[in-house]
Parts: structure tokens; sequence; C-alpha cells
């Protein structure tokens, strides 16, 4: 009898070990499938993000933690120097800032989106600065932004640059015509 009930606790304990695993395993790839789920979802997002930035900015990048260009952007480099050959990899938009109000304000912004966020940090934004072209001309620019994160602690940003004016588009006269 002894043995028998040994034996039997011993069975009881296996069977509840047992089901305690397979609770915990299961939790455990369900909550794997559920951030699959997610990023697969987020990626969806960053691209429709990016594509839509694509169409209403002149020059898009995607910037690293420290605001420094990820990848070549010779759009960027045709438009701020005229020479579409030489790297924008590693550089930073501030650079290109000769205010250091516009350089602080846009460090600031950037840097702050998204944490107070329900959205995974998905936070937009915009920002107006003047950028120094070649030759000394100021561009006054706006920048469109967003943070995201798929992986990890690491923060990039999608930006959009695009020129602006704040001067009125010239009225057309009274025929339609584009008269002075």
């Amino acid at each position: 009898p002894g043995l028998t009930r040994t034996l039997m606790e011993f069975e009881g304990m296996s069977f509840v070990l047992n089901l305690l695993l397979t609770i915990a395993l299961h939790a455990d790839s369900v909550a794997g499938a559920q951030h699959v789920v997610q990023v697969r979802a987020l990626s969806g997002e960053i691209a429709a993000m990016k594509r839509l930035m694509n169409l209403a900015c002149d020059v898009t990048a995607e910037l690293d933690e420290e605001l420094r260009i990820v990848e070549p952007v010779p759009r960027l480099m045709a438009m701020l120097t005229l020479d579409h050959s030489r790297s924008s990899q590693g550089a930073t938009l501030q650079q290109f800032m000769p205010n250091a109000e516009d350089r602080q304000r846009f460090e600031g912004l950037l840097l702050a989106s998204g944490e107070a966020g329900e959205t995974l940090g998905l936070e937009p934004g915009a920002v107006h600065v003047t950028l120094r072209a070649s030759g000394g001309i100021l561009l006054q620019v706006e920048i469109f932004y967003i943070r995201f994160s798929i992986f990890g602690d690491s923060h990039h940003y999608y930006i959009g640059v695009r020129e602006f004016s704040d001067e009125q588009p010239a009225e057309l006269g009274a025929s339609g015509g584009g008269s002075p």
C-alpha cells in the first residue's frame, strides 16, 4: 500500500507538472504568434507610410537613433549640394541647418516623438526649418517624420523633406490667364 500510494502521488505530481508545462508552452507559442502578427502589421504600416511620404515629398530618408542618414540619398545631396554623387550616408540633416534654433527644435521633436503614444511609437510630426544648400542658398523646407521600431529598443525615423514658400501663389486674372 505504501509503495502504491507513493507511485500514485508521483504520477499525480508528474501529471500536474506536465499540464503546467503544456500550458506554459502554449502561452509562449500564442505570445510568439501574436508578436509575429504585430510585426507584420507594423511592417505593413511602415511600408504604407513610406509610399505616402515618397508621393508627398521631394526627398525621403531613414535616420538611425542618432539621427544619422542610414543609406545614401542621392536626391538629398542633389537638392543641397548639386552633387548627387556625394554620399549622404552617416550625415545628419542638422549639418545643413544654419540656425541653431532649427537644429535644436528638429532634434527635440524627433527624439521626443512616440514617447507618450499608444501606437507602438508610430507618432508622426512635421517641422519647418531652413536648410543651407550649395552657394549659401537658404531653402525653406517642411520635414515630416515618424519614429518606428520593429525589433528591440533601437528607434529609427523615416523623414520626408519638401520645399515650401510662405509666399502666396500668383492670382489668375479674370480671363483665367496668368496676367501680371
